[in-house]
């Protein structure tokens, strides 16, 4: 028993002692907007997207932010953006008609690149395997997930065929909640995650042409309810986070690994506090994960086997750059620096 406590004291100094190596630092976006869409391209460019047709640019790691909104946009909502450096960026507008934009001069101009006027159109997320190869994936039509593809950075969009997209069941769909419910890894696998009536993981291996899915021990049964987020790190460790955003400080099955690519999915035993939009692996820190929510940041230094929350904030997504620094939006024009303090 005493060994016992010894090590809980051990393991609770350890989590107070790396999670004071977070510090989060609010920033002036100078906006009203819901943010959810974030592409951070390195320590000094971030870009974020978001509702009433939103899109701000940092080119100085967030001291300050640039309005670069499209013009005339201003009712529609921009959940996701990709970013491929501080010249070139594209944003995607979710509902009917949805409708993708890019610039190639930091925002000062945009042109559209896709529009797709179908009457239940609903994208969720945008991913790139690599500068040129991309998909976004919709909510379900005619029973099958809507996904399209582009192999010139973006510039031009095709349906991929459904023929090889397992049937969606009734009731499910995708959240549009953090930009994240699709992950890549590598030159040619693809994740992408659904809730409502079922909880499942879709797996492709062939740059989004075929896939399977999986049923996942995530929280499922209602509108509300199931994966928000998929984030791998490489081909076969993946982490899927989400539960249920009506009952957001409701502890449930919120969360779950894979070290097999995602074929099967163990439901963690100690659990994020609460509901979380979104999941990030965190650079430079071995096995160190994140997630954030309208419930607040909670990390792990363990791959998920152990929780700390270190900040109450209501985000929707968070991120990091290759280099370490990362930033969290939310609603309300919220942008949070979040910088890795090195140990001395």
């Amino acid at each position: 028993m005493k060994k016992t406590i010894l090590l809980l004291v051990i393991f609770l100094i350890s989590c107070s002692q790396k999670s004071n190596h977070l510090q989060f630092i609010k920033q002036n976006s100078q906006v009203n907007s819901s943010f959810r869409g974030m592409s951070i391209v390195d320590d000094n460019v971030i870009w974020v997207s978001g509702s009433k047709g939103t899109i701000l640019k940092s080119v100085n790691g967030g001291d300050t932010w640039q309005n670069v909104s499209p013009k005339n946009f201003a009712e529609k909502g921009f959940r996701d953006i990709h970013a491929w450096d501080k010249e070139k960026a594209i944003i995607m507008g979710i509902a009917s008609p949805a409708i993708f934009l890019k610039t190639e001069d930091g925002g000062k101009n945009w042109k559209e690149v896709y529009q797709n006027s179908l009457e239940n159109i609903f994208f969720d997320s945008m991913e790139f395997w690599n500068d040129s190869c991309g998909m976004a994936f919709s909510d379900p039509i005619n029973k099958r997930h809507f996904i399209i593809k582009t192999t010139d950075y973006g510039n031009s969009w095709q349906e991929i065929d459904t023929i090889n997209i397992p049937f969606a069941v009734k009731g499910e769909a995708a959240f549009a909640a953090s930009g994240t419910c699709i992950s890549t890894s590598g030159d040619n696998n693809a994740w992408f995650v659904t809730g409502g009536t079922e909880a499942r993981v879709f797996k492709s291996t062939d740059q989004g042409i075929k896939w399977k899915a999986v049923t996942s021990p995530l929280i499922s049964g209602l509108s509300t309810t199931g994966i928000y987020s998929v984030c791998f790190k490489d081909e076969k460790n993946g982490f899927i986070t989400g539960g249920d955003y009506t009952k957001d400080k409701e502890l449930n099955a919120n969360a779950a690994v894979t070290t097999d690519g995602g074929l099967t999915w163990t439901l963690l035993k100690n659990k994020p506090q609460g509901f979380k939009s979104c999941v990030s692996y965190i650079p430079h820190i071995k096995d160190g994960v994140i997630v954030t929510g309208t419930s607040g940041t909670d990390i792990s230094f363990d791959n998920g086997k152990n929780w700390s929350q270190i900040d109450t904030t209501s985000f929707n997504t968070i991120g990091f750059s290759q280099n370490g620094n990362g930033w969290a939006v939310g609603d309300k024009g919220l942008i949070y620096k979040v910088i890795l303090r090195k140990k001395k």
